[in-house]
C-alpha cells in the first residue's frame, strides 16, 4: 500500500497522506486529517532514527507503519 502511495502521490508527504487516506477512505480527507498523517511520519520517523534505522529508509518505514 505504501509502494502504492509513493507511486501515484511522489515524495511530499502531506499528499502522499492525502493520497493514502483517499485510497483507504474513499473520499477526500479534510486538512486536519492530514495534518494529523503528516504529524505521524515526522514523530514515527523521529523514533525509527533513535531505533537506529538507516537515514535513507526513515520515511519508507514510518509511512508504511502510517498504512
Amino acid at each position: 500500500f505504501a509502494d502504492r502511495i509513493v507511486r501515484e502521490a511522489g515524495t511530499n508527504p502531506e499528499d502522499q497522506i492525502e493520497q493514502g487516506l483517499l485510497m483507504a477512505l474513499g473520499h477526500q480527507p479534510d486538512v486536519t486529517r492530514v495534518r494529523e498523517g503528516v504529524a505521524f511520519l515526522q514523530n514515527q520517523s523521529e523514533r525509527l532514527r533513535s531505533e537506529g534505522v538507516k537515514e535513507g529508509e526513515l520515511h519508507s518505514e514510518a509511512l508504511t507503519d502510517f498504512c
